[in-house]
């Protein structure tokens, strides 16, 4: 995230009362998104579908359809949340591990 990008997400919502979580256009994220992003992070950033459903089922111990994670998924690509892996189906990429990579990339100086 750019300087820009992270205004409005510097503050943790861990704690807060509901009614001023009410109140907050950050708190609205879904919470099986907020669930779905804490799994993909669970493993270094990059996480097929298969290893998401399962490690959901694990910590909730319900069943998701996986057309209704995959919905989910696409909704937090369209939201640039996560990257699609090109060329691989079902696999999906926080967004900042992929600028990471782009980082790590600008500080080689030869090729």
């Amino acid at each position: 995230m750019t300087d820009t990008e992270k205004i409005g997400y510097r503050e943790s919502l861990e704690g807060l009362p509901q009614e001023l979580l009410d109140t907050l256009s950050i708190a609205k994220i879904n919470p099986l998104d907020k669930a779905l992003l804490d799994i993909i992070k669970s493993f270094g950033g990059i996480a097929t579908l298969d290893e998401i459903a399962i490690r959901h089922y694990r910590q909730t111990n319900t069943i998701t359809k996986r057309s209704i994670l995959n919905n989910r998924l696409l909704a937090l690509v369209k939201k640039q949340y996560l990257l699609k892996k090109a060329g691989q189906k079902g696999v999906y990429i926080l967004k900042e591990r992929e600028k990471e990579k782009e980082i790590e990339k600008d500080d080689v100086p030869f090729n």
